[in-house]
């Protein structure tokens, strides 16, 4: 059981990537405005919050580890990679006689997730070991939480803490799968439904400002609306990917397609390089018809990139010191 446990939730993470890849290819690669893309909202709707769910998953036995562990082990998985590729993008763009601007600005805000990924995973570190009053004090840590919206901390937290419940009530979760991807499925569905371009658009902050309580009123249904139909996409493709496990082929085909799962944070950091930056600033798909370009040329785009960041990846662990400083892994990397 532990075994396809893992298998499954490699598979998902895999899939999960894959969604990020043709998101990021629908948005960078049309002059229109994404948020309008009816591919891009229905891919945004969850796929950040379902690797959130998957990382509190993972995250909950957190509690059980001394707190300086768990801080220097998550800086380097998450935060030092970060660091790295950010000082390689400033270097690139000052030598290309961009200093300043753009380099600072992608080494503030570039990969998102994994700083949010890094607060969460402190955060619910902390709370998991205050004795006696855990419920309490993780609850007091979501509440904290919705005031702090740096790298999205206020709507993946929630998600963070909805995989670690996932995780404690898993037997519970096994015996109602079919029950639980029935309900969250129809919810989702539901939800999407009326999920349109105004909630992927920025919140007007001069709102708060003035204290305009319709506009501060529409942000926060907008958010937690968000936070749940995250929750209800998670839940849906968690069980649909667990009633599946069975499926998945015990093969090599099979094994390779799973183990690909594992290297999601090398695949994300590496494709805002070949993805974000190259293909957009040199190929345009405006000419292309919807169904065309979004269910065609946007796969096989999101395919052939995930291809190169896997080998890029291959070229990585050749060095544990590449291994360590660009993907976060142990020095010496562990074999």
């Amino acid at each position: 059981m532990e075994q396809a446990r893992i298998k499954w939730l490699d598979a998902l993470k895999l899939f999960a990537i894959f969604l990020v890849l043709w998101g990021h290819a629908v948005q960078h690669l049309l002059s229109s405005e994404y948020w309008d893309e009816p591919v891009y909202r229905i891919i945004y709707s969850f796929h950040m919050p379902l690797f959130m769910t998957i990382s509190g998953f993972f995250g909950a036995k957190l509690s059980s580890i001394p707190f300086t562990i768990v801080l220097f082990r998550k800086f380097r998985q998450l935060l030092l990679p970060a660091i790295s590729f950010g000082l390689i993008y400033c270097i690139i763009v000052t030598c290309a006689g961009n200093l300043g601007g753009g380099g600072i600005w992608f080494f503030i805000h570039s990969f998102w997730f994994l700083k949010s990924l890094f607060l969460c995973s402190i955060t619910y570190c902390i709370a998991s070991k205050v004795p006696k009053y855990t419920l309490f004090a993780v609850v007091l840590s979501l509440i904290v939480s919705q005031v702090i919206p740096f790298c999205a901390f206020d709507r993946m937290y929630p998600c963070f803490i909805f995989g670690v419940a996932l995780y404690k009530y898993f037997d519970y979760f096994q015996k109602n799968i079919r029950v639980m991807l029935a309900v969250s499925a129809s919810i989702f569905i539901v939800m999407l439904v009326k999920f349109d371009a105004s909630f992927l658009k920025g919140f007007n902050s001069d709102a708060i400002k003035s204290f305009d309580l319709m506009e501060i009123g529409r942000y926060l249904y907008v958010r937690y609306y968000r936070i749940l139909m995250g929750f209800a996409g998670s839940m849906t493709f968690i069980a649909l990917f667990y009633s599946l496990s069975r499926w998945i082929p015990n093969s090599k085909l099979g094994d390779t397609l799973c183990k690909y799962g594992k290297y999601t944070l090398g695949i994300y950091i590496l494709q805002t390089f070949f993805l974000e930056m190259i293909l957009r600033d040199n190929l345009s798909c405006d000419g292309l018809s919807f169904c065309i370009f979004n269910f065609i040329v946007a796969p096989l785009i999101s395919s052939c990139v995930l291809i190169i960041c896997l080998v890029c990846i291959k070229i990585i662990h050749c060095s544990p010191i590449a291994s360590w400083l660009l993907l976060g892994e142990s020095f010496p990397r562990e074999k």
